[in-house]
């Protein structure tokens, strides 16, 4: 037979009892019920219960950022050297383009040209109105033809500052004939950086046309 719970505070509902260690509780049935709706209309009515928060610690959204950063710090200097890497790549596909037809002119008129306009070629960029050796393509590259110097000087200071790219044309008699360097001054790592990633070290240290201490690569 059922014992009567003395814990009720209304005969009529039934109890359960709750052992909490050695401490018994009563709870009603009711009340039960009364919490289970309640709990229900706030569902429906889009309330979010105190007791069933999904949002996030102020430490976890820390985290958070922190992890965001750290990826940021590491990441960005890797695409800015690949995008560096990839565009200067671009830029001497179109220096030796320039080089070879400036070798074809040689071999059809006996001299180098010391003015872009007598080429042939189709550069996305304006020849100079005082100086037509020099050609400045959309990006601000530079790709100049010393006058009597079988040599084509490539340059872009606002992208790539201390760094000069030197195609040496083939039938010029000399020691440098034929040969294509990348020249970038000591002082400066980015530039040295650059160019031993598109050639080799093999001059050592060398003056560039401008007269600075250069680290010499030769191109690939």
């Amino acid at each position: 037979m059922q014992k009567e719970n003395k814990g009720c505070y209304k005969k009529s509902m039934s109890c359960r009892e709750v052992v909490t260690r050695h401490l018994r509780i009563f709870v009603s049935d009711g009340i039960i019920n009364e919490r289970k709706e309640i709990r229900r209309s706030r569902i429906k009515s889009g309330m979010t219960p105190l007791f069933n928060n999904n949002a996030f610690t102020l430490i976890e959204l820390l985290v958070v950022v922190l992890i965001i950063g750290i990826l940021a710090a590491v990441a960005l200097p890797q695409y800015k050297d690949a995008v560096d890497k990839a565009r200067l790549t671009n830029i001497l596909t179109l220096a030796r383009q320039a080089a070879t037809t400036c070798e074809a002119y040689y071999l059809a008129n006996g001299v180098y040209p010391s003015d872009w306009s007598v080429l042939d070629l189709d550069f996305p960029g304006t020849i100079d109105t005082t100086h037509h050796q020099i050609l400045r393509l959309s990006d601000s590259t530079v790709f100049n033809l010393p006058n009597n110097e079988a040599r084509l000087i490539v340059s872009n200071t606002s992208k790539f500052p201390d760094l000069y790219l030197a195609l040496f044309f083939q039938n010029k008699s000399s020691g440098w004939a034929g040969f294509q360097g990348c020249y970038a001054v000591q002082t400066n790592a980015r530039a040295v950086k650059l160019c031993k990633h598109i050639g080799t070290k093999n001059k050592g240290s060398a003056n560039n046309h401008k007269g600075e201490a250069s680290f010499l690569y030769q191109l690939n």
